[in-house]
């Protein structure tokens, strides 16, 4: 058998192969949808029967978050105006700050709800950090993917000439 590939014993019967690339089942040639799909070994490999309709249950779940994203945040807000300009500096220093706040808890023994939390709390903090750096210097802010600051020379205001006669 190829090392890369490993059968257990599966539920209901039947082997699970894992190559890395998630779970498939193994049942005496065929599975459940009758698919033959056959390794370097002869064995006919087959997705398991949960995986297709779990998929199924997903993608209704996506659809239903959109359908109520659309429903009930279309109005303007502040917030909504704020975090449109924000989202793409957020998606630029994300993996930089995720890798770095993992890199220096590495080793130190905590538990995984606790790493967890300081990874994705220091990376909330370090996005909204560079974000309201980044969004006040001119120089800055084409590189984090904003508009430039748009300058519009301000004239003295005209004074009446009825006023000046006075």
């Amino acid at each position: 058998m190829p090392p890369e590939i490993w059968l257990g014993r599966g539920g209901f019967g039947g082997r699970v192969a894992d190559s890395g690339m998630g779970a498939i089942s193994v049942r005496n040639g065929r599975g459940s949808a009758g698919k033959r799909l056959n390794r370097s070994d002869g064995a006919a490999v087959t997705p398991a029967p949960g995986d297709r309709r779990r998929t199924g249950v997903e993608r209704e779940c996506i659809v239903a978050v959109l359908g109520f994203a659309r429903r009930w945040l279309t109005m303007d807000s502040p917030v909504r105006r704020y975090l449109t300009d924000a989202i793409f500096p957020y998606y630029i220093v994300h993996q930089t700050a995720i890798i770095m706040i993992a890199h220096e808890l590495h080793g130190r023994d905590l538990p995984a709800w606790l790493e967890a939390s300081i990874v994705i709390t220091g990376t909330l903090i370090a996005c909204v950090l560079t974000y309201e750096v980044v969004r006040r210097i001119a120089v800055l802010r084409p590189l984090f993917g904003l508009r430039p600051f748009e300058f519009t020379p301000t004239a003295p205001a005209r004074q009446p000439t009825a006023q000046l006669a006075q």
